[in-house]
């Protein structure tokens, strides 16, 4: 009972941000990224990494995918589909400049994986030159 009561937190909390229209950074595809975005809050990935560029413990989401971005040794790497994949199951390989390494790997099938991978892509790079 008390897992039925979680997971209908969890869902309501994804749907909420799912409504907020405009603001939100899937505000054109949201159905298509709402099992996303409940994975992402359901393995915890929101409580560093946030979908909206706001800032946290872990890089946002927002406006990441497809970047060069900075490492914590000065070297620079785009953010593409073998980056992401390398610092979500090894987070210590390769940590953002400004940011400590405090993640730790989730459990996520390939499959949950791909979900997240296609969701920080969707989210893309927000900011063009």
């Amino acid at each position: 009972m008390v897992l039925a009561i979680l997971m209908s937190v969890v869902a309501a909390g994804a749907y909420y941000y799912l409504d907020r229209g405009e603001d939100t950074a899937l505000s054109g595809s949201q159905a298509a990224n709402a099992p996303a975005i409940t994975l992402a809050i359901k393995k915890g990935c929101n409580a560093c990494h946030s979908f909206d560029g706001s800032a946290g413990p872990g890089p946002s989401w927002k406006g990441t995918y497809g970047t060069l971005i900075t490492l914590n040794d000065d070297s620079q790497i785009v953010a593409d589909e073998a980056y992401i994949r390398r610092s979500i199951r090894e987070p210590a390989a390769e940590v953002v400049k400004g940011f400590d390494n405090i993640m730790v790997a989730p459990e996520l099938s390939e499959a949950e994986l791909d979900q997240l991978l296609q969701l920080i892509r969707q989210l893309g790079n927000t900011n063009p030159e």
